[in-house]
């Protein structure tokens, strides 16, 4: 090995382990973090970026600005039995705010720290592609500000940077941390789920379509490491051992109580009592989903450890990272260290479901939430808890009601409690199809990550118009894909008939309603589906008529056949009755001349064989051939085969 390497890795390796040790064992408050001189000494030297930062530029280019004004400060706050803990906090409340951006918009964050702040503290975002020097600690009583371009779609995070990048893992396992949503400029897609039905008599797959308005949630996954006096524990940290696994801040936060089990008719009767009071924010409150609704969830790993994101009695119908589809019907999905995804799930059948991290120690330890589904949604007398829902965007669709709910200080639940809109009685979620013929299309397994790559939704778009009653002429030549092509094109109708092709043609029986569904499929497996209703009336009363109309040529054709026919027959039987005179005969219904030369007889060939003992015999036998033949009893040629025996004694 390179010696020079060498060094530098065992350098590194020291450095490390220095860090560890003496962060393990100071790093445990406030004040300790601030006046260590040996940690205030370590600097990072990192090179500028190109990206443009400077507000006033980004703000002059015509984009969208989204202003995102926060305040770092330590606090207090609850823990389960009672206990505090010495919180580290944006705008008092653990997570923090949620900022929800689209595709493209300008972000203009600042980050004020109060006078009678303890240490600095400093923002980074992960939806950012800027230097992290943007990112450095602000110092108490001073202001700083940077603005960057929300380029790309998905969930992320962002947490507290420490002082000088130090200090960053206390900052953010203190509850320093929060996500952004960036929502695609186009919308998010329809969510398609392969489900099965049985047609004549046999089991078939289709696919249920819903509608890319969904019942949006967020949950956040951390961990507290804390020593018994509720200050962080570095050292616990550097082991692994947490001492609670938090879900937007809070062990078993969204688990019922006996007011909200008595409720439901499908309540299991589980519960769990993580606070003292009741009529606190912080008291357990469940979820609340109606049956069949389209739901998107925003899942955000915090924390230090691995999340098993599962939903007890449900699988994942759509999972999104970076947005891109990368699973379908899964049951469970892993999301490491600060990733996050984006997750729909449709639920088919009324119950209590469990939302758990499927790491055993993180479920027992607080990672575990309760979901209500039922029927009804807008009636019931409780809503969601204020801290699961995100700020609406593309595609979201309101909660009928929302409850005060979160770790908040009791001046920030105030001012969320002014914010929360009232509650609305009857909202409609019914958003999914039923399921349609078409087929999901089957994974290629000879397109390898590599060769994949990052890739584009198609976009499916399609016209139709009538030109024959009940007869709709299909074209799909609208849709396309940006970054490649489009390769199938798929149809169903909405009356149990499917279809292919760019421009297919379909004629409908009855009157109703149909769905036609278009489904392309690019060369990269990616797809999308389009959605037109159409309504059959007094065409379908055409159709009939047509069909009537041309039951009545088909019968006139067959009539007329049958006519010419007979007239044929007659013919026939008239030129059967013609007599000819002599020396004419009858040809194809005409008397025709019959010629003088004689019609030539037919040959028989004759071999033969006489035995004779004389000359004489030979003789004989030949005027016996001539006189047949003049006899005309034979004709044609007559071949002779004579074998002579002469006896010479």
């Amino acid at each position: 090995m390179n010696h020079k390497i060498l060094f530098i890795i065992v350098n590194g390796i020291v450095a490390i382990s220095a860090f560890g040790i003496l962060y393990g064992e100071d790093k445990t408050t406030n004040e300790n973090m601030t006046s260590n001189d040996n940690i205030q000494e370590i600097q990072f030297n990192m090179p500028q970026a190109f990206a443009e930062t400077d507000c006033g530029i980004l703000a002059d280019t015509g984009r969208n600005v989204v202003e995102f004004n926060l305040t770092g400060e330590s606090v207090e706050l609850p823990i389960i039995g009672g206990k505090t803990y010495n919180a580290m906090t944006f705008n008092g409340q653990v997570p923090g705010p949620t900022l929800r951006v689209t595709q493209g918009d300008v972000v203009k964050m600042t980050l004020t720290i109060p006078d009678d702040e303890v240490t600095g503290h400093g923002n980074d975002m992960h939806a950012s592609q800027i230097s992290s020097l943007n990112f450095d600690s602000v110092n108490p009583g001073e202001t700083s500000q940077y603005c960057y371009i929300a380029e790309t779609a998905g969930v992320f995070k962002y947490h507290g940077s420490g002082v000088h990048l130090i200090g960053m893992d206390q900052h953010v396992l203190s509850g320093m941390y929060g996500i952004v949503i960036v929502d695609p400029a186009y919308g998010y897609k329809k969510l398609l789920i392969e489900k099965t039905y049985v047609w004549n008599g046999k089991v078939e797959t289709g696919i249920r379509i819903c509608s890319a308005d969904a019942l949006e949630f967020q949950l956040q996954y951390n961990q507290l490491y804390l020593t018994p006096e509720g200050n962080y524990d570095a050292g616990a940290m550097f082991q692994h051992h947490n001492s609670a696994t938090v879900v937007n801040g809070m062990q078993f936060g969204y688990t019922p109580t006996d007011s909200y089990n008595s409720l439901f008719s499908h309540s299991s009767g589980f519960k769990i009592k993580p606070w003292n009071n009741a009529e606190s924010p912080y008291d357990g409150h469940p979820l609340f989903v109606p049956t069949g609704a389209h739901t998107r969830w925003f899942v955000e790993n915090l924390g230090n450890e691995l999340l098993y994101f599962h939903i007890e009695g449900e699988t994942l119908d759509r999972v999104v990272q970076g947005n891109v589809i990368v699973a379908q019907g899964i049951d469970t999905w892993t999301i490491g260290g600060s990733h996050g995804a984006i997750i729909d799930v449709v639920f088919d059948e009324p119950g209590t479901y469990l939302v758990v991290n499927h790491d055993y120690s993180a479920m027992y330890t607080g990672a575990l939430s309760v979901i209500y589904v039922e029927d009804s949604f807008g009636g019931w007398p409780i809503g969601n808890p204020s801290d699961v829902i995100p700020p609406l965007g593309t595609n979201s669709i309101q909660h009928s009601k929302i409850d005060l709910h979160g770790l908040y200080t009791k001046q920030r639940a105030n001012d969320i409690a002014i914010t929360i809109p009232p509650s609305q009685s009857s909202l409609d979620y019914g958003s999914c199809t039923g399921i349609t013929r078409i087929t999901l299309p089957e994974v290629q397994e000879e397109l390898v990550e590599e060769e994949k790559g990052f890739n584009e939704y198609p976009t499916a778009s399609f016209s139709f118009k009538i030109e024959e009653p009940a007869t709709y002429f299909f074209d799909a030549t609208a849709s396309w894909d940006i970054d490649g092509t489009i390769i199938e094109h798929n149809w169903d109708f909405g009356d149990g008939t499917i279809g292919e092709g760019e421009k297919p043609t379909h004629q409908y029986q009855n009157n109703g309603k149909y769905d036609v569904v278009l489904l392309v499929i690019d060369d990269k497996n990616s797809t999308d589906i389009e959605i037109h209703s159409i309504n059959i009336t007094e065409t379908s009363e055409l159709v009939e008529e047509k069909l009537v109309e041309e039951k009545l040529v088909e019968e006139k054709l067959v009539e007329e056949k049958l006519v010419e026919e007979k007239l044929v027959e007659e013919k026939l039987v008239e030129e059967k009755l013609v007599v000819c005179g002599a020396g004419t005969e009858l040809v194809d219904g005409v008397c025709q001349v019959v010629t003088s030369e004689p019609k030539p007889k037919e040959e028989i060939p004759i071999e033969l064989i006489i035995i004779g003992i004389v000359v004489g015999s030979v003789v004989t036998a030949g005027a016996y051939i001539a006189n047949q033949i003049k006899k005309g009893h034979l004709t044609g040629r007559a071949n002779v085969k004579i074998d002579v025996q002469v006896d010479l004694e």
